[in-house]
């Protein structure tokens, strides 16, 4: 796969390791380390996050959890993907989870409306709180989790701000664009006070493939970033799913929006990525496109080695009742 593209720059180590870097500057990235500033604002951020846990009584009464179903109902489609064109992943990633997440407290009884998200600005402040202050690629998720939190976000059509274009049904913006908005200590005053309106309540750090299950039973969207990569997946099982395995090595965040105790397949998640829809090929089913599923030993691996974070609308994770996310079989 070309994919540079998408933003990525191919690197070969002096061991022969090929890696992908798409902008994912977290601890256990193979690209570089982090400066001792770095490391320190990651491990403030990730210590002030509340220990996850799902508040009040739920138990798994349904085979599928399948959160990207929150858009169809409210918007009657599939979500109109953000499709990453530099180093922005963090960005990326974290806007397809913030959105898929609006859609889910919709349907949980807030009184929104759905608006698509200008995705640069919490980028921006992201790589602001990571300690990088110039333009350019890269950031954290632990830094994304913090900006969604304490800067906020806001509705793509506000006046004076760039349009999107749609490519193929997904939302591309361009490269100097991008660039632009990853300056987050040069972003606008009066962008700030806009973005404090909208706050994301809490962040936690998921631990487990079990912490993720928690997670979006209860419908709270998941970040991913890690080294996770493939080089090809494979359609498998009934009914067909793709999955794809860790062969490969990205530097890269995306989000992870279902859980699924497949009837062959046994537990799998839905990792979807910022790539556009055809990149890894056709869906096996109703699912949006884009994506691929990965095992539960891949999501644990995840967890153990990369930053994964579950995102509330209200203060604490409760436990909430998805009979829209399950289909039957």
């Amino acid at each position: 796969m070309d994919l540079t593209t998408v933003g990525g720059r191919r690197i070969v180590r002096g061991d022969g390791l090929e890696i992908w870097d798409f902008g994912w500057r977290g601890p256990g990235n193979l690209i570089e380390d982090l400066s001792d500033d770095m490391a320190q604002r990651h491990a403030t951020q990730v210590a002030a996050m509340p220990t996850f846990g799902i508040q009040g009584s739920w138990q798994l009464d349904q085979r599928r959890y399948a959160l990207w179903r929150a858009p169809i109902s409210v918007t009657g489609s599939h979500l109109k993907y953000i499709w990453q064109v530099t180093g922005s992943c963090v960005g990326a990633g974290g806007c397809n989870m913030l959105r898929t997440g609006m859609c889910v407290e919709i349907l949980a009884g807030d009184n929104e409306e759905f608006k698509e998200v200008w995705w640069p600005y919490t980028y921006g402040k992201s790589r602001y709180r990571s300690g990088m202050t110039r333009p350019g690629e890269g950031s954290t998720g632990a830094a994304w989790a913090e900006a969604i939190c304490e800067d906020g976000f806001f509705a793509a059509d506000e006046p004076g701000l760039p349009t999107f274009r749609e490519v193929d049904g997904w939302l591309k913006l361009d490269k100097q664009t991008e660039i632009q908005w990853s300056d987050g200590d040069d972003i606008a005053a009066k962008w700030n006070d806009i973005a404090r309106h909208h706050l994301y309540k809490t962040a936690s750090r998921m631990k487990s493939k079990d912490d993720c299950i928690a997670a979006l039973a209860n419908g709270y969207c998941i970040t991913q970033a890690s080294m996770f990569g493939f080089r090809s997946s494979k359609v498998v099982g009934t009914p067909p799913v793709r999955i794809a395995p860790w062969d490969g090595s990205w530097s890269h965040q995306t989000y992870v929006d279902e859980f699924w105790d497949h009837p062959t397949e046994g537990e799998i998640f839905r990792w979807g990525n910022n790539w556009g829809p055809t990149i890894h090929g056709s869906p096996t089913g109703d699912e949006p496109s884009g994506g691929v599923y990965i095992r539960a030993r891949t999501m644990d691996e995840i967890c153990r080695t990369g930053e994964v974070y579950a995102f509330a609308g209200l203060q604490g994770f409760q436990a909430r009742k998805l009979p829209w996310a399950e289909r039957s079989f």
